[in-house]
């Protein structure tokens, strides 16, 4: 299938045993934010992805070279839980109090030099024995529009992790999120532009 293929499926997600409690819900997250990391990994060192480094010029290290290389290895930046701060104002904000719909205080992102390669990967994802891919927002489709987006475009996938780890644990319905975008548009993608985000979007109440 090509990227085309992969439509944004709108809709509310399937909560299945919905929770209410913040302090449960990060809890959780902790576990499933190391799982995500391990799989991504595994992804991006299938399909040439990179993730996002302090003290390298493009601030972007390709996990295969990193891999081999220790020094490198040690600049990547990983992902970690989402900020209480910012997920209680999403509560608030966006979801009127309903913690529930927070689907990304774990959350990763891979960033790839081709259109080929990140659609190997999303394809490798969506087939994945041990995920289960609850939403897709193709952000990356031509016709896709969303003035919040602020000309950001990726691939936002909502995951539940479906592993014998997982479900002994009883993680199988915490609900993360992984962005698969181009490396041009990661690159450009600055701490302080991302404060100005959110600081937008908190302004617009979403």
């Amino acid at each position: 299938p090509s990227m085309s293929d992969f439509i944004s499926i709108p809709g509310s997600m399937d909560h299945r045993r919905p929770i209410q409690d913040l302090d449960q819900l990060y809890f959780q997250a902790n576990f499933v934010q190391k799982m995500l990391t391990i799989l991504c990994q595994r992804w991006a060192l299938a399909h040439g992805g990179w993730f996002k480094a302090n003290g390298v010029g493009d601030g972007y290290v390709k996990w295969a070279e990193g891999v081999q290389d220790s020094n490198l290895k040690e600049l990547i930046s990983w992902p970690t839980v989402k900020g209480m701060k910012r997920a209680i104002e999403k509560v608030e904000r966006v979801y009127r109090g309903d913690t529930s719909k927070l689907l990304d205080l774990a959350r990763h992102d891979i960033a790839f030099e081709t259109v080929e390669d990140l659609q190997e990967c999303l394809q490798t994802i969506v087939s994945h024995p041990f995920v289960e891919v609850s939403r897709i927002k193709n952000k990356l489709d031509p016709e896709h529009e969303d003035p919040l987006d602020t000309g950001y475009r990726s691939v936002h996938l909502n995951l539940r992790m479906l592993s014998d780890e997982a479900l002994h644990m009883g993680l199988e319905n915490h609900i993360c999120e992984l962005q698969l975008c181009l490396l041009p548009i990661a690159k450009i993608k600055s701490d302080e532009g991302h404060m100005r985000y959110i600081l937008y979007r908190n302004v617009m109440g979403v």
